[in-house]
């Protein structure tokens, strides 16, 4: 559960990692995998796919706990876990709720938070699905966005889907003067963070800008990287 974003002095918990839904989805575990991860300890021998895979599985069935409990009470999800008869069909129900379409777009809706640290948390990474849904509602609050952070959460997530889609021409006629507008009005705490905003901006404004540009996206990556 270590996906979250730093605001201030406050680490606020996220919880939903783009990276291993987007893996799961492609390659689940089937019953007889699942049966068999869940009983892998260190002694066991692995391979280097398994291990990763249950990471993954334990962070999808920890998610949907703390989906449904609205809390980090893991003590009480261990216990319900030892007191089930058959744990390989209590996990497999956890994860594949966590691997719904719906559950990663309900639990983005979270970028339209009152708490703009929750807005940031929940942004970080979305660039990662290469959705044109998950594009447009990260315009739609950039639209209306006050928090300077958060709108370079946004402008940074949108940018950086188009690598991973290809965008209808609405949305890319949407998203080009919503992003650049932001990115040009921001202003930073983080002196290094300000720069690479303008930096980014400037890349885009002009011919041969991609050499500045993943420089400016690398002094970003809080904003992005999971």
């Amino acid at each position: 559960m270590g996906d979250g974003i730093q605001r201030g002095e406050r680490w606020v918990v996220d919880g939903f990692s783009f990276w291993p839904w987007l893996e799961l989805r492609e390659d689940r575990p089937s019953r007889e995998e699942l049966h068999r991860l869940l009983s892998l300890t260190s002694q066991h021998d692995h391979s280097v796919r398994e291990n990763v895979i249950v990471h993954f599985v334990g962070w999808a069935i920890v998610f949907d706990c703390m989906r449904e409990t609205g809390d980090l009470d893991w003590e009480r999800w261990l216990a319900e876990s030892r007191a089930v008869e058959d744990l390989t069909s209590w996990a497999l129900a956890r994860m594949e709720r966590t691997l719904e379409e719906a559950t990663m777009h309900e639990w983005l809706d979270r970028v339209e938070d009152e708490d703009p640290a929750v807005r940031l948390a929940a942004a970080r990474g979305s660039w990662k699905v290469g959705d044109e849904d998950v594009i447009a509602l990260l315009l739609d609050q950039l639209e209306r966005e006050e928090d300077d952070e958060v709108k370079v959460c946004l402008a940074v997530n949108a940018l950086a889907s188009l690598g991973r889609t290809e965008a209808s021409r609405g949305i890319e006629r949407r998203l080009w003067p919503t992003v650049l507008r932001a990115l040009r009005r921001v202003e930073l705490s983080k002196e290094e963070e300000q720069e690479a905003a303008r930096e980014l901006y400037r890349s885009y404004r002009r011919w041969g800008g991609w050499r500045s540009r993943q420089s400016a996206f690398d002094r970003l990556d809080r904003f992005w990287r999971e």
